[in-house]
């Protein structure tokens, strides 16, 4: 697999992509999240007057803007209001750039290059992405182009095994394992709005260890982009309320409390306008709903290949798999039930981790670092 990044370039693998499209620096966010909608992309890059590179946008900078610096937040007692300044919408996309710890540091990178140098660039700066320049064009480099180059070379593999290598074999659970994490039965919810319990509250620097951070389809897609602003993340698992905190239009079994039954992503924010900002104060399933951005969440289990993962998102389209395991018996349901609040013991499956393009980087990274040097 690695010899396999190494002895192809960025010219070859993006030889049919499209060019990028550049934004002005002057231009409003208003008018990016149209661009970043109307071309099915999640990144952009900004140019001054003279027409030269200053950086990247993406949609974590503009979560960071829109969701984070101008929300005001009204404490009424118990009660906590947040508000969304519509004029956070006409901000020049200049005063986004850097939000991020991602668009701090994207690579840019030269065509010639391999693929191998670009993955562990992007590896090592924590990066979903990297610019790429040939001869008059630039083009995005991005984990997703990986994941569809590993499944193309699939059908190769099943008929010289050497090709790929023993990597895309490893499990998922032992996935989990190479990176020191656990598989754990409970997704744990991460409340870092003010009036939540304190047993509630768990540092950023903690919660990507042992657990993973979902959102309850109770709660405002608002809550969910906040979260994911101040996490650094690009998307959470929705799991259903329990029917008592039910606040949405939508009508859940009892028994379907505690399901895994949608995500709210990153992508999602590119169907905000000025116009629609309102709708950031739905219950997520109803924003998602209004915006007609309702999916099935794509799952795989613990045993499940990472090669399988790989082939999930490049037939869906999707950048995570998210990690199930089936219900558990009765009297363990009964035990876990009452450890784990939210999470309700009939659960048909139970959410457990996640497979992300970011672990199909770090796992082909790790291979390139074992290759020789490779001329640029």
């Amino acid at each position: 697999m690695a010899s396999l990044l190494a002895d192809t370039t960025l010219g070859e693998l993006l030889f049919d992509a499209e060019d990028v499209i550049f934004v002005p620096e002057d231009a409003p966010v208003s008018q990016a999240l149209k661009v970043l909608q109307d071309q099915g992309i999640i990144s952009l890059p900004v140019v001054n007057k003279q027409h030269q590179y200053m950086g990247i946008l993406n949609l974590l900078d503009v979560l960071n803007h829109v969701a984070l610096r101008h929300v005001s937040v009204d404490q009424q007692g118990k009660a906590t209001e947040y508000k969304v300044d519509s004029s956070s919408m006409e901000t020049p996309v200049s005063q986004l750039l850097g939000l991020t710890k991602e668009s701090q540091s994207i690579p840019v990178l030269d065509s010639v290059q391999r693929l191998s140098t670009a993955v562990k660039q992007m590896a090592s700066s924590g990066s979903h992405r990297a610019l790429v320049q040939g001869k008059g064009w630039w083009r995005f480099l991005a984990e997703y182009d990986l994941v569809r180059f590993l499944a193309k070379q699939k059908s190769k593999s099943d008929r010289d095994k050497s090709m790929l290598g023993p990597q895309l074999d490893m499990t998922v659970k032992d996935l989990f394992m190479t990176r020191s994490k656990k598989l754990k039965r409970c997704a744990t919810r991460l409340d870092m709005e003010p009036g939540a319990s304190q047993s509630a509250k768990m540092s950023p620097g903690e919660q990507d260890k042992d657990h993973v951070v979902f959102m309850s389809s109770d709660e405002t897609a608002l809550h969910g982009f906040r979260l994911m602003a101040k996490l650094n993340y690009s998307a959470l698992p929705i799991l259903a309320a329990q029917p008592s905190q039910q606040g949405s239009e939508e009508e859940y079994e009892p028994e379907k409390a505690g399901e895994l039954i949608g995500t709210l992503s990153s992508t999602d924010m590119r169907h905000i306008t000025r116009d629609t900002l309102h709708l950031l104060q739905l219950p997520v399933v109803d924003f998602l709903k209004a915006c007609k951005l309702q999916r099935k969440p794509i799952t795989c289990s613990p045993d499940s290949k990472l090669s399988d993962c790989i082939e999930l998102m490049a037939k869906n389209g999707i950048h995570r798999v998210w990690v199930v395991e089936p219900k558990q018996d009765k009297e363990e349901r009964s035990t876990f039930a009452s450890l784990r609040r939210g999470l309700s013991a009939a659960a048909p499956e139970q959410l457990v981790g996640l497979v992300s393009l970011s672990d199909v980087l770090d796992t082909l990274a790790k291979e390139c670092d074992k290759l020789q040097p490779h001329g640029q």
